[in-house]
């Protein structure tokens, strides 16, 4: 993993300081409306990561949570119980166990997509043109820079960026 010096500038700092910002609402947000569908904050983030990835192994699930195996397993025999995950057992090594979400797992995960878009939506149709023209160029130059540090492929992240997409779709050509 590459280390990369952060310039402490005072524009680089407040830059930091709006995407922390904007995040931490993010979660925020999220975090209700998973109460909402009584969904815990661990179970959510589960079922988005299994969204964006696909089937994962237990494994590399434990691994991508930072828990234990006995952790994860766990947390996916709760999320199992209530109908979100199943397991799998490979063909190859029936030893190995991969998890994908059900069909009601995806029907939380695809709520959660329709909220979020309906708020970038918003947000971005409170943009003038020139505004949004910006925050599209803005989050082009993010996604470049993200893609040149190889941050995706560090944390393991699909190329699938909802707010990149929500930008896209609603940005004037």
């Amino acid at each position: 993993m590459t280390t990369i010096a952060v310039a402490a500038t005072p524009v680089a700092m407040e830059i930091i300081g709006e995407i922390q910002g904007l995040f931490a609402r993010g979660r925020h947000l999220q975090a209700h409306r998973s109460w909402f569908r009584s969904v815990s904050t661990a179970h959510l983030h589960v079922l988005m990561m299994l969204e964006v990835e696909g089937a994962l192994s237990m494994s590399r699930l434990a691994e991508a949570l930072d828990v234990s195996l006995s952790s994860a397993t766990g947390l996916i025999t709760r999320m199992e119980g209530r109908g979100l995950v199943e397991r799998l057992h490979d063909g190859s090594d029936r030893r190995v166990v991969h998890v994908r979400l059900t069909d009601a797992g995806r029907e939380i995960t695809d709520e959660l997509e329709v909220v979020r878009h309906r708020h970038l939506s918003r947000l971005v149709a409170a943009m003038t043109p020139a505004q949004q023209a910006t925050c599209l160029q803005a989050l082009r130059i993010v996604e470049a820079t993200m893609t040149r540090l190889g941050i995706e492929q560090e944390h393991g992240a699909g190329a699938h960026c909802p707010v990149l997409d929500a930008m896209k779709e609603t940005a004037p050509r």
